[in-house]
């Protein structure tokens, strides 16, 4: 995929990363951080949303896609055989609130179809809660 990207000229800079460890080796804050169709690949997601919400400055964004667990697994996510994990509802603010980050929406979306059956998942939106320092 990144092969492909760097053809298209389109982006300015492409890394090949582990997506937790790159989060946490941020050197400056991001306003707003996009993942579509990459969380479905972590089962537990509170290392990467800490992560992500320690990368964010504050009052920035975090924008991700999930596909739904509808199930009670008491992890918060399942396993499917096509090797992707779901999530419930509750993993997700659960694992938002634990890292500081405050849920803006939860969308329910079909995220593609597959062999011609939709995808259910959720679209997430939440905001860094940490705060600016003013000076006194």
């Amino acid at each position: 995929m990144l092969g492909r990207a760097e053809i298209t000229g389109h982006c300015d800079h492409l890394t090949e990363a582990e997506m937790v460890a790159f989060l946490q080796a941020a050197d400056q804050p991001w306003d707003l951080i996009v993942s579509a169709d990459t969380f479905c690949y972590f089962g537990a997601l509170n290392d990467l949303l800490a992560a992500a919400g320690a990368a964010l400055a504050p009052g920035g964004r975090l924008v991700f896609t999930v596909e739904r667990e509808d199930g009670t697994p008491g992890t918060g996510y399942a396993l499917h055989p096509h090797g992707r994990h779901a999530h419930t509802r509750g993993c997700v603010t659960d694992g938002l609130a634990g890292a500081g980050l405050l849920l803006e929406g939860l969308d329910e979306v079909v995220l593609r179809t597959e062999r011609g059956e939709p995808v259910h998942g959720f679209v997430v939106r939440a905001v860094s809660g940490r705060q600016t320092l003013r000076p006194r």
